[in-house]
């Protein structure tokens, strides 16, 4: 029992230190990352989507594939466009895609049904199909005018990526000019400032951490993104290309890990996901755009 508790004591205090010194990296002052580098990452990541992501596949989040095809287009990634074009007609055919087309088509005319009739939706995709159609029965819907003040995600039960989701539909609104434009601004202003909050004092490089990042840049906030965060998304790289939604804090000798994801404490091996990888990628096309040779 002495030699449990010291081992517990042990990993507590490991925790802490491997907290400590993270949120001083989260928060130091470093140089942006080379074009080059940029460049280079992206492929890598590319790499991982073609080897990974087989056609016929997981399309259950379209949002995922409309990053996959805004990054080839901010990049300009001739290979990134031409994985996109291969899984087009699969993602097309999938029942519920009529409600997104927005997302991939500027002048698809969407016939949202009521907000009742899309069950199971999570309330950041009521926000998004508000953005993208501005349908009055949608925006005033409970889920969506409840997305659209500023303390929706202040509430003591959210998912860690509560706040980045909340902007990138406000952001998805003022672009399409929904409702009233300037309460919109005012909005956007106040979330990033939380999002840079989180950044700064959450520096778990997750799953939460590259959406928070990339809806930074996503909206518009170039100068509010360290160079340091950057930089730790592109260390989170794993071998393969990829990205997942683990920091790990020890690493045990089966190769396995312990650390934190955007839910909390797990055990479990390093493995690339879907999710984080097409954040990280758009993230890198964001960034290669802004950027000159």
């Amino acid at each position: 029992m002495r030699r449990l508790s010291l081992l517990a004591a042990l990993v507590l205090v490991a925790i802490i230190a491997a907290y400590a010194w993270a949120l001083w990296r989260n928060n130091r002052d470093v140089p942006p990352p080379p074009r080059a580098e940029l460049a280079a990452r992206l492929e890598r990541a590319t790499g991982w989507l073609e080897t990974h992501m087989s056609p016929g596949g997981d399309y259950r989040h379209p949002q995922l594939w409309w990053m996959i095809r805004q990054a080839a287009a901010h990049a300009g990634s001739p290979r990134l466009l031409a994985f996109y074009r291969l899984h087009a007609p699969y993602l097309r055919s999938q029942p519920t895609f009529a409600v997104w087309s927005g997302m991939f088509d500027d002048t698809a005319s969407v016939q949202l049904p009521p907000p009742g009739r899309l069950p199971g939706l999570p309330a950041y995709d009521y926000l998004l199909l508000y953005g993208l159609t501005c349908d009055a029965g949608w925006g005033r819907a409970p889920e969506v005018t409840a997305q659209l003040r500023p303390d929706f995600c202040s509430a003591p039960i959210r998912e860690p990526q509560c706040n980045a989701f909340q902007l990138l539909g406000v952001r998805l609104v003022q672009r399409n000019g929904c409702g009233d434009r300037d309460r919109t601004a005012a909005l956007l202003g106040q979330l990033q400032d939380d999002t840079v909050t989180w950044l700064s004092r959450d520096p778990r490089v997750d799953d939460a951490y590259i959406l928070r990042v990339l809806v930074l840049l996503d909206s518009g906030a170039f100068e509010r993104v360290r160079p340091a965060w950057i930089r730790r998304i592109l260390a989170a790289q794993l071998s393969d290309g990829g990205w997942g939604d683990v920091q790990p804090v020890l690493r045990l000798p089966d190769d396995s890990v312990l650390g934190f994801t955007s839910a909390g404490l797990v055990h479990r091996r390093l493995r690339s996901d879907f999710h984080a990888t097409a954040k990280a990628v758009l993230l890198l096309g964001l960034l290669l755009e802004s950027r000159h040779p």
